[in-house]
């Protein structure tokens, strides 16, 4: 068995996370997503909140087939270690594949945004304190569209793997790695078992709590 109950990712969640994505992605890209537009360009609902509806859905289009089949994030927790097992995952830089994985997740916020405000503005009352001005929407929108872009910014920025990451995720069998101080990391099943399932890692500690260094990442 592994540490912190790891031994059942290794022999189940990780090959589950992965079918049940596989199977989900095409549902949602080629039924779902697409039934929910056609059913709401076909309503009477108002344009603007017709409008966000389908922004807002495509957007879940792009981050469904990103993040069920190019991404595939998998989470070692406690660890402060993601691996990643979609199809970009051998060719892809881990932090590049997490800054992608941002811009869509923060993507699906403006127009949800967008929808919530046109639909709450439309049932209050003309005389409601809370009843907004459009340009007051509109500089409300930039305000929360910005601290989006923002997030993203952070993601790419201040993403840094830790400086064993390489020591952390190989094991290399020798007498001078033995006698070094990092031969514990290398003694670590909890760790080396995911090169079964993937090759990218992102790294961001080598022990539970520990999230850091942090830094400006080029």
């Amino acid at each position: 068995d592994l540490a912190f109950g790891l031994h059942w990712d290794r022999d189940y969640y990780v090959q589950l996370a992965i079918t049940i994505r596989n199977i989900y992605w095409p549902l949602t890209l080629f039924i779902v997503h697409p039934l929910v537009i056609f059913i709401v360009s076909k309503s009477q609902m108002d344009i603007d909140c017709k409008v966000g509806y389908i922004c807002h859905t495509t957007v879940l289009i792009f981050f469904d087939f990103y993040n069920c089949l190019l991404y595939q994030m998998y989470p070692l927790v406690p660890l402060p270690v993601f691996i990643c097992t979609g199809l970009l995952c051998g060719t892809v830089q881990p932090k590049t594949m997490l800054t992608l994985f941002s811009v869509v997740t923060v993507a699906m916020g403006p127009p949800y945004l967008f929808l919530m405000m046109r639909m709450h503005q439309r049932i209050l009352s003309a005389d409601s304190p809370l009843k907004m001005k459009t340009s007051t929407q509109v500089v409300l929108m930039l305000f929360f569209t910005t601290t989006f872009i923002a997030n993203v910014y952070g993601f790419h920025n201040f993403t840094v793997d830790i400086p064993t990451k390489n020591v952390l995720i190989n094991v290399i069998c020798s007498i001078l790695l033995m006698r070094s101080t990092i031969y514990h990391i290398l003694q670590r099943p909890e760790i080396v078992w995911a090169r079964n399932f993937s090759t990218n890692f992102l790294v961001l500690g080598e022990r539970v709590g520990q999230i850091g260094p942090f830094g400006k990442g080029d």
